[in-house]
């Protein structure tokens, strides 16, 4: 998704301080991304079906909302 590392720059930034479970497993999951292989034109850094996977809609809804509004 074009612009992927940006909005997960600003994610990071939103979740900082905030210590509920699923913002941790956010900014774990948008670390861990980043460091991966891609540009800030185009990097793979949320599916849906892996935040669900690892812990149920709980963690999957909150991520999609926060990275879609900061991918705008």
């Amino acid at each position: 998704m074009p612009g992927s590392r940006p909005a997960a720059r600003r994610a990071l930034e939103q979740l900082a301080g905030d210590r509920s479970r699923e913002a941790l497993m956010l900014a774990a999951e948008l670390t861990e991304a980043l460091c991966g292989p891609g540009d800030d034109s185009a990097a793979g850094l949320f599916n849906r079906q892996d935040y669900v996977a690892a812990g149920g809609e709980a963690p999957a809804e909150p991520a999609e909302r926060l990275l879609l509004r900061n991918g705008r």
